[in-house]
């Protein structure tokens, strides 16, 4: 981390770690080796920000990729912000999308390419009467999106009709909005976060299998006291799985409270799903049911 002036920030870096797979099954390859280069700068002049960086990954028996991201920032006045950014991303295929044993239900591919990504974004940073808001406008274009779908040239074999592999989707764009607020009222804090998101095959037009387009979450935190109370709910819209079988949209409400005995020990408590919403995530799977959980924590600190 090298700073030159108050405007002019550099800071440079490697990294380097092991990834390893411990399991009694057998995988083609259990570790490989992950190494990184890379370079930070930030210039501030006037109402200016400007950013960029560029990073170099090698991944063993992947490939290299080169990657990096441009952004401008305007301060309006005290309160409000215009950021532009510009990024490119990459993304390795994990163990089991490459090496996963067969079985009945999967098997890695190890074939697969890479993902590589870039984004557009617009981002607006101010405040609404008391509430603190960004807004955030994006589009990603990603080539060889890597996605598990049903093995249509195997699932007509006995023993085999559930079996999913990993697949590259030659492009895919993913384009939304979200807005998220932050904001105190009503004697708590209040967390406000949606968003539309359209994320499309090009190839076939349709969109992207479990993901939906709308999403809302909103929390209320509140401390009485040693008392911590916080009630969570979220939407999410329908979503399609594979086969065009659609996924109707649930809400969910979960609360959790906590309460400090000591500095050093607190008793804890959460309900998720309270109102036992019947769901699911996947099609032919069933997600949890109302569930109480109740736990202490201790800290030395």
């Amino acid at each position: 981390n090298t700073v030159y002036s108050d405007e002019l920030q550099l800071n440079v870096g490697i990294d380097h770690y092991n990834e390893k797979v411990t399991t009694d099954t057998a995988y083609a390859f259990t570790e490989r080796d992950v190494t990184g280069v890379f370079g930070h700068s930030l210039y501030k002049v006037s109402n200016f920000t400007f950013e960029g960086a560029v990073r170099y990954d090698d991944v063993e028996h992947i490939n290299t990729e080169v990657t990096y991201n441009a952004g401008v920032g305007i301060d309006l006045d005290d309160i409000s912000r215009v950021v532009l950014n510009y990024g490119t991303g990459f993304k390795a295929p994990s163990f089991n999308d490459l090496y996963y044993p067969e079985d009945a239900y999967g098997v890695g591919q190890p074939g697969l390419k890479a993902e590589y990504s870039s984004t557009k974004e617009l981002l607006i940073e101010s405040k609404l009467g008391a509430a603190d808001f960004v807004l955030s406008l994006f589009q990603s274009d990603i080539n060889d999106l890597i996605v598990w779908q049903p093995n249509t040239a195997k699932n007509d074999q006995p023993g085999f009709e559930y079996q999913w592999i990993p697949m590259n989707l030659s492009d895919v764009e993913i384009s939304g909005i979200e807005l998220s607020l932050n904001y105190e009222a009503f004697g708590g804090f209040h967390r406000v976060n949606t968003s539309y998101i359209d994320a499309t095959d090009k190839a076939t037009q349709k969109q992207l299998i479990r993901r939906a387009k709308e999403q809302f979450n909103y929390q209320f935190s509140k401390q009485i006291d040693n008392v911590n109370l916080s009630i969570d709910y979220q939407y999410h819209g329908k979503r399609y799985d594979s086969s065009d079988v659609q996924l109707d949209s649930y809400k969910l409400v979960n609360i959790a409270t906590s309460y400090a005995l000591t500095s050093q020990l607190e008793i804890q408590a959460k309900i998720k799903n309270l109102f036992n919403e019947n769901y699911q995530t996947a099609n032919r799977y069933n997600s949890q049911d109302r569930a109480f959980y109740l736990g202490i924590s201790y800290s030395q600190f």
